[in-house]
Formats: structure tokens, C-alpha cells, sequence
């Protein structure tokens, strides 16, 4: 919300739940037709569709697929001498569930588990997914997962501060940290990446207090 805020405040028309008809060229104008008639006029377009694992060849293989090639804490798939990694992965993660993620750091991770396990080194547990990104002058990241229960806010939300709104939000399920999200706090984010990756308990006098140090109520 904060950051559909941010772009409308500078002038951007944001249209949420919309679907296009029909895109095509006038002239040298391109033409998008929305699902309700309304046309917009634009002299470019950029689109962004999302992915679609291609696993056929784990299918062709008989390995075991879901949406994406099912791959265990190694990277390895239902056949251990077969190993897959990055978006086409969808790995076994602490929580019991296999998870597939879309991030550069996942796909390096990943490689990274993979190379030690063929030879024979052990890897350190996978860091929680975290990727970012620049918006309006304002940086955002986000480490772990998005979809946690309830979030709770350290600092104060303020879209009218632009740039200069700074707070960070602690994703909570079942009473533990399993999410953060910064905005312009981006030396805070290894904090948070600590206390997701070490099951902490969400303490809100302590977490929510910016009297206090953050880093060091991370041990």
C-alpha cells in the first residue's frame, strides 16, 4: 500500500484488477484496448508476464515434478544422480513444504548447494529468499516469507515523506519472525535475515522500540 502510494503521489495511474482486450498499432501509436472498452494510447509498452518452469524434460526423465522439478535440501531431484537448481527448482525448504523461488540470490544459493554436495563438502543452511529493488528514490527489500500471519511495523509509515519515510516491518506466524521488509533501512536488513534464519521469537517491546539498537538485540 505504501509503495502504490508512492507512485500514485507521483503521478502515476495505476490500474489494479484490469485486463487487456487488445493491443495494436495506429500509426505510430500503439493502442491498448481494456477488458471494459476504455483505450489507451502509448508511443511504447512494457510488459511483464511472469515465467512458466519448463520441466518437460524432468517429465521425459520420470523425475518427480509439481508445478516445477521437486528437488530436496541438495538440490538433488527424486533421482540423486540428477540435481536442478534455480526458478525450474522447487525446493524442500526448513519448513516442510517445497518452495519455489524467483530470485538471483536463490539461483546462486542454489548452485552454491549443489557444487558442495558433488563433492563431498558441506553447505551451510540456505539464507532466507531476500531480493530488492529502487523505486521513486526509495529502496525497498524484502527477506523471507511474504505471507506471514500479521506484520508489525518498527517506525512509522508516512507516504507523504517520500523518500525521506524510513521503518521496517517484521512478518510474524505463529508467534516467530519469518518475514521483514525495509524501507530506506537497508543496514537493518541483516538483521532480519538473523532472526528469520534462527526461528526468533517476535518480541514487539523490543522489536518495535526504536529507542533500541536492533543489532544489538540480534545475538
Amino acid at each position: 500500500e505504501f509503495l502504490l502510494e508512492q507512485q500514485k503521489l507521483a503521478g502515476v495511474d495505476v490500474r489494479l484488477s484490469t485486463s487487456i482486450a487488445d493491443c495494436k498499432l495506429d500509426g505510430e501509436e500503439i493502442v491498448v484496448t481494456l477488458g471494459d472498452g476504455e483505450e489507451l494510447r502509448a508511443d511504447a509498452v512494457v510488459y511483464g508476464i511472469g515465467i512458466v518452469p519448463n520441466a518437460q524434460l524432468a517429465v521425459e526423465a520420470g523425475l518427480d515434478v509439481d508445478f516445477a522439478i521437486k528437488v530436496n535440501e541438495n538440490c538433488q531431484t527424486s533421482n540423486a544422480d540428477i540435481y536442478a537448481a534455480g526458478d525450474v527448482a522447487t525446493q524442500l525448504r526448513n519448513c516442510g513444504n517445497h518452495r519455489r523461488v524467483e530470485t538471483w540470490e536463490n539461483a546462486n544459493l542454489q548452485a552454491g548447494i549443489f557444487a558442495r554436495h558433488v563433492m563431498g563438502v558441506e553447505h551451510p543452511t540456505p539464507n532466507p529468499a531476500w531480493f530488492w529493488t529502487d523505486q521513486l528514490d526509495i529502496n525497498y527489500q524484502f527477506v523471507g516469507d511474504m505471507a506471514a500471519a500479521e506484520w508489525q511495523v518498527r517506525g512509522e509509515i508516512n507516504p507523504e515523506l517520500r523518500a525521506e519515510s524510513s521503518f521496517v516491518m517484521f512478518g510474524v506466524t505463529d508467534g516467530v519472525i519469518v518475514g521483514g521488509i525495509t524501507v530506506n533501512a537497508a543496514k537493518e536488513m541483516r538483521h532480519l535475515k538473523k532472526l528469520i534464519s534462527k526461528n526468533a521469537a517476535f518480541e514487539a517491546d523490543k522489536y518495535l522500540d526504536l529507542s533500541q539498537d536492533l543489532r544489538k538485540l540480534v545475538k
